[in-house]
């Protein structure tokens, strides 16, 4: 069975402690070893995104198959009964969003979507997986012409252009700069685009990587 977290009574209520565990090894020549190690416990949960109102989720890979497979991977991900739940928790969203804007690197293939719940990132999700068309479903490729705008600006000027989006609260205009080839620095952007929360990245699924046979 699972183990329980220890917890105490005190002053009529009931604090619990996080699990903790001693591991030793011991070595022929008489060397030994001793680590303790602890239970991770997420901090406290943090305002949800629907305080902001909306949020960016990203997608992104190598071709259009992949990108296919990983909106399929996230969308049975977020269908799952204790994803589900952990969804209750406030700071779900704005850790998921984050975590796709910053956990992977953004590919030709892409994929946006503006939603301020799990239900209308669910919804934006099934409606890509059927290639079904959306104002808040935005997807491009960098393959070809598309990566020219991007090249038509410096630095300073794609900067202007997301702070330009941030500032005015503009996701949809974001989401689709991202898409059709603006490369987005999400973590230089954190602080602007999810004041005043804080979000943190989560456990996602794996990517999922092109799969080819090599006979020797």
């Amino acid at each position: 069975s699972d183990w329980q977290r220890p917890s105490i009574e005190l002053d009529g209520q009931t604090y619990a402690y996080p699990l903790r565990a001693g591991i030793s090894s011991f070595g022929a020549g008489g060397s030994n070893a001793h680590i303790l190690v602890e239970e991770y416990v997420k901090p406290a949960q943090k305002q949800d995104v629907k305080a902001a109102n909306q949020a960016i989720f990203v997608l992104s890979a190598k071709s259009a198959e992949r990108l296919d497979a990983q909106i399929d991977s996230l969308l049975s991900f977020l269908n799952k009964a204790e994803t589900q739940k952990e969804a209750e928790n406030e700071g779900f969203l704005t850790d998921l969003a984050y975590t796709l804007q910053v956990g992977r690197d953004s590919e030709a293939e892409r994929i946006a979507i503006v939603a301020a719940s799990l239900e209308e990132l669910i919804s934006g999700l099934t409606l890509a997986a059927n290639g079904t068309a959306s104002d808040s479903v935005l997807r491009g490729s960098l393959n070809g012409d598309a990566q020219q705008l991007e090249a038509m600006l410096d630095e300073q000027e794609r900067n202007d252009l997301v702070d330009s989006f941030i500032s005015k609260r503009n996701l949809h205009g974001m989401a689709n700069a991202w898409v059709s080839s603006i490369n987005v620095e999400w973590q230089q952007v954190k602080a602007a685009l999810y004041h005043p929360h804080k979000p943190g990245r989560i456990s996602l699924p794996d990517t999922k990587l092109f799969t080819k046979r090599c006979w020797i």
